[in-house]
This record gives C-alpha cells, sequence and structure tokens, in this order.
C-alpha cells in the first residue's frame, strides 16, 4: 500500500507541472486535468491513512488498493501521451495543422472523455478508502529520525575473531597445505563479510605478492572474469577485444601468476561450470598461493585432486547477536539516551534476536529496521510483528528467517523510499553502484520532492535513510567521507526484484540467444522499468510498442557479470531505430556495453521528449544527432568513456536547447573546434569533460552561476585559461570542484588567478595540469581543500609546499609527473594535519625528501613511483603510527635495495607494504 502513496504522490506532481509547464499541449482540457489532481489529492490523503497491517490482513483491500496503482498509472500514461501527440502537433506545417483540426476536436473529446473515466475511478477507490481509515499512525508519514552511522560496514562485524584466526593460519601458517579456500553456507550466514575480512587482514596483505577479487554470481563471463583477475593482479589493463579467447588469456594468467605468491577471491560462485572454467588459469604448484571461493552449495567445489578445505561460517551466540544488533539500532541513535528505555529496548530487542537464529543479515535487518524506531511503543509494535510474521527455523523455506526479516525491512520503509529502494535492482548482480549516478536516476524518475532543499541534497538524505536501515551497503567513501558507492546483499536484491515485479515497478531479462528481438516478453509487461542483460555478441532489436516504459537498462556482453565500471569494449550490437516509436514515453535509457552498426544514435531520438536521463558508456557511438535538441526535459546527459579515436566525437551545438539540464557529462575525445552555446542552461549544475576553444571566451562568462563542477581539458590558449576565471560560480563562491587541463599551453597560470580560487571557501576538490607561475611570491590554495591533485605544475619554491601543508583540512594529494621540481622537500612538524593519503610520482628532480617527527601524523597510504632520483625513504616515516600501506613501484634498485636491507626499520611497523624496482 505504502508504495502506491509514492505512485499517487508522483502522478500529482506530474500533473501540477504539466498543467503549469505543459499547458499548450493540454489545450481544452486543462479544467479536467485540474479536477483530475483534486480527486489524486483527495484520494492520497485517505490512502497515507490506511494501516500497513490491516491492509495485509485484508485482501479484498489489497486487491482495491493495486487497482489504485494501476488508475495512477493509467492517468499518467494519457496525460504524457497527450503531450507527445501535442508536441507532433505543434511541429506540423500550418496547412497539415488545418486539414487536422477537425481531428484535433475529437482528439480533443475523446481525450476528456477518458479523463473522466480515470476520476469516477478515483473517486471510487478514494470512497473505498474511507471505509477503511485507520487512525493514530503517527501522521503516517513516518519520522525521519537523526541517527549517526559508522564509518565503515567493518563496524557491524562481530563474532569472526575466532574463524579469522583459524583461516589465516590455514592461508600462511604452518597449516597451509590447501591450494583452495571454501566458504560455504546459506545466504546471509556471512561468507562474503568473512572472505572480505580475510582479503584485507594486513598479514595476510603483507604475505601475498598480488591479490585480485572477482564476483563470479549467478550469470557469469568467463573471459571478463579473468581479464578483471589480470587488471587487478598484475595491473594488466588488456581490452577484451585483443584477446578474445580463453585460453589466452588462461595462458596469460598462468604466465604472470606462476612466479608469484597470489590470492585470488571467487565470490558467490553458483555452479560448478564457473570453476571448471577458472581454475586452469591459475597455478596451483606455487607453494603458498591459495583461491578462496564462496559458495551456497558445497556441491560447486567437486575437484578430489586439488588439496582444499572447507568452512562454514557459524551463527553467532545470543551475547554476539546482542552485540551486533545493538550497534546498529541502538548506539547510533540519537534519540535514545533514556536509561529505563534502554533497558525495556534490551528486554524486548532480546526476544525478537531469537527469531534471527544467530544468522548476521536477519540480526542486521532487525537493528536496521529498529534503528529507525525511537519508543518503546514502536519497538512493541514491530516485537508483534516480528513474533506473527517470521517463522525463523518453522519456515517452509532454506532461508525462512533471513527472508522473512528482510521483508519486514522493506514493509517498514516510509512510503516515498520504497521506490528508491526498489530502483536498486536495476544495478547488476553483485556490482559496486554508483551513488553519483543514482541519485541522478531517482531525480530523473521524480522520486525525489523537496521544497526547502536541492533535489540533490534530498536525494543524499533518502540515500542516507537507506544505509541506516541496512537495507543497502556502503561500499567505498570518497575523499571527503561521503558514501561514493553501494551494493546490495543478494537475498535483499531477490526480494526487490520480487517486489518490484509484483507492483509493476521492474523487470529483469536475460538473454543469450542471438538475435535478440525484445518483442514478446517487454512488450506483455507491464511494468514500468526494463533490465536487460546480454550475454553474446549479439544484435538487440525492439519488436512491438509498449507505452508502459519509463526506464529502459541495457547492459551488453561486455560488462555483464561484475563492476559494469571496468574498462571493456563494447560487443554486442544494438539497434535502436525503432525505441521513439516502441518505447515513447520512457524518462531514463541506459546503454552500458553496446554499441551501434554505424556508431550514431538515429535522429529519432530527439521524438522521445519526456526523456530526463540519457546515459552512454562503453560504446562506440561517436556521434549525437541534432535532434538531441529536442530534448527539452533532459536533466542529464553523460555521455562520456566512449571507445572510439581521440578527437573523432561530434556534439553538435544544440545542448543550448536543454534548458533543464543539469548534469553535463561529455567525452574527452571532443576536437577543439567543437562549437558549444551553455550560457541558456540556467539550471546547470555539472559541466566535467569539455574540451578547451574559443567557445569558452563567452560562455565561460554567462556560464550559470549554480554550477559546482567544472572539468574542461585540452586549454591551449592564453585567453580560455583567463576566461575560466570569470565563471560567476567562482567569483560568487559557488564551485565545489574544479579541473583544469592547461599543459600543452605555453602560458603559465598566474597568481591572481589563484588568488580568485583561493577566495572559494566552498571549493573542496581541485586538480591544476599545467605550470603555474611563482613569482614574485609563492602559490597560496583553498584553504578548505580536502583533495588536490597536481600535474606538471613546475612548482619550485619550497615556501609553496610549505603552503600546501598548512591547509588544515587536506586529505588526499597527488603531486605527479613535475608537479615539483625543486630538489628538496621537507614536511615540518604539524604540516599535513589530516592528510590520509599521499601519493607522489614521476617527480624527476626530487633527491631528498625529510618528514619531521609530527608531520602527516594521520597519514594511512603513501605511494611513490618513478622518482628517479630520491636516495632513500625519509627516517621521520617511522614515527607515523597512523601509516597501513606503502607502495613503492618503479623506483631504482638501489633505492629499493638499501630500504630492504639498511632502512627496513623505517618501515617495519608498516603492516602492507609493496615494493618493485624499475
Amino acid at each position: 500500500m505504502s508504495f502506491e502513496s509514492a505512485v499517487v504522490s508522483f502522478v500529482i506532481q506530474k500533473l501540477g507541472d504539466m498543467l503549469i509547464e505543459e499547458a499548450k499541449f493540454l489545450s481544452g482540457v486543462e479544467d479536467q486535468v485540474q479536477s483530475l489532481k483534486r480527486e489524486f489529492e483527495w484520494m492520497q490523503s485517505y490512502l497515507k491513512d490506511v494501516d500497513e497491517q490491516e491492509e495485509e490482513g485484508n485482501e479484498r483491500l489489497h486487491r482495491r488498493i493495486s487497482k489504485i496503482r494501476k488508475i495512477a498509472y493509467d492517468a499518467e500514461d494519457l496525460i504524457e501521451s497527450l503531450i507527445i501527440e501535442g508536441a507532433a502537433t505543434k511541429r506540423e506545417t500550418l496547412l497539415k495543422r488545418c486539414a487536422c483540426f477537425f481531428n484535433c476536436l475529437v482528439r480533443t473529446h475523446k481525450v476528456g472523455t477518458e479523463i473522466e473515466a480515470i476520476k469516477m475511478r478515483v473517486h471510487e477507490s478514494t470512497e473505498m478508502l474511507q471505509k477503511y481509515q485507520a487512525g493514530g499512525q503517527d501522521g503516517r508519514i513516518q519520522k525521519r529520525l537523526r541517527r549517526s552511522y559508522p564509518h565503515s560496514n567493518d563496524d557491524y562485524v562481530v563474532g569472526l575473531e575466532g574463524d579469522i584466526k583459524m583461516l589465516v593460519e590455514q592461508m600462511i601458517g604452518e597449516k597451509n597445505q590447501a591450494k583452495v579456500l571454501c566458504i560455504v553456507g546459506m545466504g546471509g550466514s556471512g561468507k562474503t563479510t568473512l572472505a572480505r575480512k580475510l582479503y584485507n587482514h594486513e598479514t595476510v596483505k603483507q604475505y601475498f605478492h598480488c591479490q585480485a577479487w572477482v564476483s563470479v554470481s549467478q550469470e557469469w563471463n568467463t573471459q571478463h572474469i579473468l581479464v578483471e583477475i589480470l587488471r587487478q593482479a598484475a595491473g594488466i589493463t588488456q581490452k577484451t577485444d585483443e584477446m578474445v579467447s580463453i585460453e589466452g588469456l588462461v595462458d596469460k594468467l598462468q604466465d604472470y601468476l606462476k612466479h608469484k605468491l597470489y590470492l585470488i577471491v571467487l565470490d558467490d560462485v553458483w555452479k560448478k561450470d564457473a570453476l571448471e572454467d577458472m581454475l586452469p588459469a591459475f597455478p596451483f604448484g606455487n607453494k603458498g598461493s591459495k583461491v578462496i571461493i564462496t559458495t551456497r552449495n558445497r556441491e560447486v567445489f567437486e575437484f578430489p585432486n586439488l588439496l582444499h578445505f572447507f568452512h562454514e561460517p557459524r551463527r553467532l551466540t545470543e551475547d554476539e547477536s546482542w552485540e551486533l544488533f545493538s550497534k546498529i539500532a541502538l548506539n547510533h541513535n540519537e534519540c535514545i539516551d533514556d536509561y529505563q528505555q534502554i533497558g525495556d529496548f534490551e528486554k524486548l530487542g532480546k526476544e525478537m534476536l531469537k527469531k534471527c537464529e544467530g544468522l548476521p543479515l536477519a540480526i542486521i535487518a532487525l537493528g536496521g529496521l529498529l534503528g529507525a524506531k525511537g519508543t518503546t511503543e514502536e519497538w512493541e509494535k514491530v516485537s508483534k510483528v516480528v513474533s506473527s510474521k517470521v517463522m525463523g527455523g518453522r519456515g517452509t523455506h532454506t532461508y525462512g528467517t533471513v527472508k522473512d526479516m528482510l521483508a519486514l525491512s522493506y514493509q517498514d520503509l516510509p512510503y516515498d523510499l520504497k521506490p528508491c529502494f526498489l530502483y536498486v535492482a536495476l544495478f547488476p548482480e553483485d556490482s559496486e553502484i554508483r551513488v553519483s549516478i543514482l541519485k541522478k536516476m531517482w531525480i530523473s524518475e521524480g522520486f525525489i520532492m523537496s521544497q526547502e532543499e536541492t533535489l540533490e541534497e534530498a536525494a543524499r538524505e533518502c540515500l542516507d535513510e537507506l544505509i541506516q536501515r541496512c537495507v543497502v551497503q556502503v561500499a567505498t567513501r570518497n575523499y571527503a567521507g561521503k558514501v561514493k558507492t553501494i551494493r546490495i546483499h543478494d537475498l535483499m536484491r531477490d526480494l526487490c526484484i520480487k517486489k518490484a515485479k509484483e507492483l509493476n515497478f521492474l523487470e529483469v531479462f536475460h538473454r543469450s540467444a542471438a538475435p535478440l528481438e525484445l518483442n514478446e516478453d517487454v512488450t506483455r509487461s507491464q511494468s514500468r522499468r526494463c533490465i536487460i542483460y546480454s550475454y553474446s555478441s549479439m544484435c538487440v532489436q525492439f519488436g512491438t510498442q509498449n507505452f508502459h516504459l519509463r526506464s529502459l537498462f541495457l547492459y551488453g556482453p561486455a560488462l555483464v557479470g561484475f563492476n559494469s565500471y571496468s574498462p571493456h569494449q563494447p560487443r554486442g550490437t544494438l539497434s535502436l531505430e525503432l525505441v521513439h516509436k516502441n518505447f515513447r514515453l520512457l524518462r531514463v535509457l541506459n546503454i552500458v556495453g553496446f554499441k551501434t552498426s554505424d556508431g550514431i544514435i538515429p535522429v529519432e531520438i530527439g521524438n522521445l521528449i519526456h526523456l530526463r536521463y540519457l546515459r552512454i558508456m562503453w560504446t562506440n557511438i561517436r556521434e549525437l544527432p541534432e535532434s538531441i535538441g529536442n530534448l527539452r526535459n533532459l536533466l542529464t546527459l553523460d555521455y562520456r568513456l566512449v571507445e572510439c579515436f581521440p578527437y573523432k566525437v561530434r556534439v553538435p551545438n544544440v545542448l543550448w536547447k536543454l534548458e533543464r539540464l543539469r548534469h553535463l557529462f561529455l567525452p574527452w575525445g571532443m576536437p577543439s573546434i567543437t562549437v558549444l552555446k551553455l550560457s541558456t542552461l540556467k539550471s546547470l549544475q555539472i559541466l566535467s569533460g569539455v574540451t578547451g576553444g574559443n567557445w569558452m571566451l563567452n560562455e565561460m562568462l554567462t556560464l550559470s552561476p549554480s554550477v559546482k563542477r567544472l572539468v574542461i581539458r585540452g586549454i591551449s590558449r592564453k585567453e580560455q585559461l583567463m576566461a575560466v576565471f570569470s565563471m560567476s560560480s567562482i567569483i560568487l563562491d559557488q564551485l565545489y570542484n574544479l579541473y583544469m587541463d592547461w599543459h600543452n599551453c605555453d602560458e603559465k597560470l598566474k597568481l591572481q588567478n589563484l588568488e580568485l580560487l583561493c577566495h572559494c571557501q566552498n571549493l573542496r576538490k581541485l586538480q591544476l595540469d599545467g605550470r603555474i607561475g611563482e613569482e614574485p611570491s609563492p602559490v597560496q590554495f583553498p584553504s578548505n581543500l580536502k583533495k588536490i591533485t597536481l600535474c606538471y605544475t613546475n612548482l619550485t619554491l619550497p615556501v609553496t609546499m610549505e603552503n600546501l601543508g598548512r591547509l588544515a583540512n587536506l586529505k588526499y594529494i597527488h603531486l605527479s609527473w613535475d608537479s615539483y621540481m625543486g630538489t628538496k622537500w621537507t614536511c615540518r612538524a604539524g604540516e599535513f594535519p589530516q592528510l590520509e593519503w599521499l601519493g607522489i610520482r614521476g617527480l624527476h628532480n626530487l633527491e631528498e625528501w625529510r618528514v619531521e617527527r609530527g608531520a602527516m601524523s594521520r597519514l594511512t597510504e603513501l605511494e611513490i613511483y618513478d622518482c628517479r632520483k630520491l636516495k632513500e625513504l625519509s627516517e621521520g616515516l617511522k614515527f607515523i603510527g597512523s601509516l597501513r600501506r606503502l607502495v613503492i613501484h618503479l623506483m631504482p634498485e638501489a633505492f629499493c635495495r638499501r630500504l630492504q636491507q639498511e632502512d627496513l626499520h623505517i618501515i617495519q611497523h608498516i603492516p602492507t607494504v609493496r615494493i618493485k624496482a624499475r
């Protein structure tokens, strides 16, 4: 029921937007649309008040609620189709419009009749809701509690110490005879968590020469998994088209790994066939090398000639269960501070925990559910539901306890969060989902509504609550500590897909035959969103119409089965000619890993006037048609990471027509003569990937002050360089992230320009790629920077480096390729107080680097690459107790030999050390 409230909310918003922005297309039916909007608002006031528990216990009510979703969808389809027809009529010639006048009158009458029919259906459903109205449920929109939550998912790990100690001994101790460690257990028992702890264990990382982690999953691509192992273990970024055969990949991996101590994790293996394809790539003759496999099925590993060790994670004890539960439900809930209240919570919590049966995922789900509750009354209500709904060992299926608890977590989500959560299922299994992309899609779908803050801020709050409720997991964070990627547990994703299909929210299609024509399943489906996985190099075509579809996700064979951001070439062929006819109401079109026959998007894409999000990644599409300018509702154009020759990408000068555009990502292959007019884009927040050119001279001056992120490469003239600093977002201090590349330009960046940046208090991330003049005084940097990358800046003054060290908030610094040309660099006590990551690469003049005691006191990771004249590592590093990882790569043999012999005392406290000479 709560999901239906979200659907109705969206339709109400949509009807309001149409009455304001699309009035010209609603000629003759404006009053009826306004009346329909009022009917939906009246319905929603009752819909929010129907108790979820009563709905579940009343099958008749449940059926009526489902009809409400259908009514809302029908209303949305009708109005959006009307707008498309109105837009088409507007483009007709005057003569044709006159000839069609009578038809338009007939059409208007027909649409009016259809609207009245929908109004009647809404009215009847509202009367039904009145009968079932249930009062007293906190206004039905659940109160959002302010909660802090752990920096890392590792804080949600309990009871693994004994397992980890024993398995580390199996891996590197005297008992390390087994070549393969198999971690076996049911879903939610903690297999992947245990494997990840082993993979990241400091002693383990120090022992092995190279490591790789890949997710195999139910649908896998052996070729691309082996390529991914090569990339992680050997740093080889071999493109798949250059190495087609699996045999070639096996030989290459064998050749690289045969002289190494390696650790490979094959996570989430479902079938023996997958191992039969992959295990030959690993030379098991290497003493000490290991392969870790996680699987739900013990029979997956049937290789008696290969020495192996099986381990099944045990269930948590009562005390361990309470420890894990309280970390989530109590320790980070800021609304719980009364000792008597805590005692009541403990009694209720321990009673509910019995139903979790020691399974970590079930405990985490229960903790996330109760962490959103701030009163004992709410906990008592949940306790009653848990008692009646969670079957535990009495369930009829193997995963009864976990699945029942996950279902409660979903059911408890506020109505406006449910579509946000279900949308996560549109991403590939076991992939890390980029938060920046997910938020933009939520906004494009209309899930995010806010009157008091920006849509991006409201989307971030929704994500934070999904994390707090433990329905999604944090995978990685960025330099500022913000969540960068998330993941979702397999069982939670299964639930997600099941619920989404029941609600006609989305459907997943897997295809392996060639050619693929989507004219049956997709068109028969009533789902509003469709994700299609292609597992072979085939042609994907589209058949008959489906006006229900709002989002279409296409993942090509180069990207199926693992992280969708890995650099692989497109191999499947995609035919887009009929998309504009068959799915004309699309809002989101996501094309990843396919190519078209001619490298061009059909001109008809301009007919998708409802499109709000267009993403084209890992394709051969090198040209956008001019009709792209018709997409006046587009919020995000993400056209990057294309596979084509440099400077062969064509972007027509029509982007200025996309007046609602907020996020523009362009490929770095654009020629410098490209003409861009962007001053009309008043809502633009991100401008990334553009190539410098004379278009900058006027456009930078008039660029929207709302731009927060600018990434611009290939600046070739002084005037272009100066134009960047005329931006309103710099002058008005709105810029958050700036990347400028002018290293092929003869001009130096002047100090007065950098002084403008120093006034930008909101600037957090800065990358400068080109020469900077330091005369007559040293360079000053923006004071609130958290991340800085300098490349080819040719800095020479030691005082400039001291100024860098005084940045109080700096956490990440990368000095690369002649960014500093001095021979000496001294980091004094107190400098770089917050620094966590330091990379030094290609400083070819640097001979001496000193780190005084008290400098870089929080440094965690240090990487030094290709500094040819550096004689030794600084003695002061031995005083940095926080240092956990050191990578020395492509350094002179004398440097490496000294470090491993006479200077060993400097690095002996660092758990993970990698040293590789030139």
